[in-house]
């Protein structure tokens, strides 16, 4: 973990990092959550990203680096959804430790982005509320 933080220049939260080491990403088994203040309310994780996995594009740094300068500084993308759209860890000093998701598909009609909004005060909340997709 140490080696990911030194290529990131980041201390991750210490929940965050015991989720690394215990699941190291993947599918989790209740993947739906609620998106406040949006349109469609819910939202399904394709896949949390990990650690030196198989697939590049599977793993942390690689999103890192793929998003840099797409999505606030502050965000680290640590999952995504079927279409694209990130969660996040906030990093810096406001958003530390809070969970946003960055829905790609969201346009305000003028050429710009509405990047972001704020799902959970933290990682283990955000876990937490995990559920199982509303109509499944």
């Amino acid at each position: 973990m140490e080696a990911l933080e030194a290529r990131l220049g980041v201390a991750l939260p210490e929940s965050y990092r015991s989720f690394l080491a215990a699941s190291n990403g993947g599918r989790p088994e209740r993947q739906a959550f609620a998106v406040p203040n949006h349109a469609e309310g819910f939202f399904e994780i394709q896949e949390f990203f990990g650690v030196s996995r198989d697939v590049q594009t599977s793993n942390i740094d690689w999103n890192a680096k793929a998003y840099r300068g797409v999505i606030p500084a502050a965000l680290l993308p640590i999952a995504c959804d079927s279409c694209g759209s990130l969660i996040c860890l906030g990093l810096g000093e406001e958003a530390a430790g809070r969970i946003y998701f960055w829905d790609c598909e969201e346009d305000l009609g003028d050429g710009s982005w509405l990047p972001t909004y704020e799902v959970a005060h933290s990682f283990d909340a955000f876990v937490a509320a995990l559920t199982v997709y509303p109509g499944s």
